[in-house]
C-alpha cells in the first residue's frame, strides 16, 4: 500500500512539474529527462522521510517538517538543474520554485 502512495505522488509531482517546465518555455527533451530524475529522487525522499517520522510518532512536527523539507528540496533542485543544465542559474532557482510550489499546492488541495 505504502509503494502505491509513493508511485502517486511521485507520478502527480513529475506530471505538475513537466508543465510547469513547458510554461517557462523549456521545450528539449533533455530537460524533462532531468526534471524527471531529480524527481525520483527528491520526491521519494521526501516521501520516505515523511513516512518514518510518521511511523516512529511525529519526531518533528509535520508542518515544520514539510515546509523544511520543501525548502532543502527547491535548493537541491535549482544546484542539480544548474549543474545538468546551460540556463541563467536565476531562471532555473525560479522554475524550482514555481515547480515546487506548484506541486506543492496542488498536493494540498488532494490529499488534505
Amino acid at each position: 500500500m505504502i509503494f502505491f502512495y509513493f508511485l502517486i505522488a511521485l507520478s502527480g509531482t513529475i506530471v505538475i512539474e513537466s508543465i510547469v517546465t513547458w510554461v517557462f518555455g523549456f521545450h528539449k527533451s533533455k530537460i524533462y529527462k532531468v526534471v524527471f530524475l531529480i524527481n525520483v529522487i527528491t520526491n521519494l525522499s521526501l516521501n520516505l522521510i515523511l513516512f518514518f517520522n510518521s511511523y516512529f510518532g511525529k519526531i518533528i512536527p509535520e508542518n515544520l517538517l514539510i515546509l523544511t523539507l520543501e525548502v532543502l528540496i527547491i535548493i537541491v533542485e535549482w544546484c542539480l538543474l544548474k549543474y545538468s543544465l546551460s540556463v541563467l542559474s536565476a531562471k532555473l532557482f525560479l522554475l524550482s520554485l514555481a515547480m515546487n510550489l506548484s506541486s506543492f499546492l496542488i498536493g494540498l488541495m488532494l490529499f488534505r
